[in-house]
């Protein structure tokens, strides 16, 4: 297994600051969380900016405005890894159908009606999906 020193990554206080200017951008366009979704190098630079992890494949972050994140991996084998290069201990496999891993944990945390900005390039199927799962989000 990669120790830490294997994995470099930025210093605490840079993350703290990247996820401040994240979360008062939020605050100024009134959003009670963001949903960021990466992909590999079309576009999983926006999951490595907040979280470390460097997503090769499909994964997305549940990024409150106040609250633990969440990320997801896309694949079960990648969790581990994942586990160990995020700087969020909330790390999950999304199973086969991401719209719902997400739409079940913005349920359990009461996000349901809530206004999301969404980040990165979200694909349509799992976007219309989650739309249709919580009718009430913004």
């Amino acid at each position: 297994m990669a120790s830490e020193q294997e994995y470099p990554r930025f210093s605490d206080a840079e993350f703290a600051r990247r996820q401040a200017a994240v979360r008062e951008r939020m605050a100024a366009a009134e959003l009670d969380a963001l949903v960021v979704h990466g992909r590999g190098g079309r576009g999983g630079s926006q999951l490595q900016y907040l979280t470390n992890w460097p997503s090769v494949t499909e994964a997305y972050l549940l990024f409150p405005h106040s609250g633990e994140p969440t990320l997801w991996v896309h694949y079960d084998d990648h969790l581990p890894l994942a586990q160990l290069a995020s700087l969020f201990p909330d790390v999950r496999w999304t199973s086969n159908d991401s719209a719902s891993s997400l739409a079940a944990t913005l349920r359990g945390r009461g996000l349901a009606g809530a206004r999301l900005g969404l980040a990165g390039p979200h694909p349509f199927r799992p976007y219309e999906q989650l739309q249709t799962m919580l009718p009430d989000a913004r």
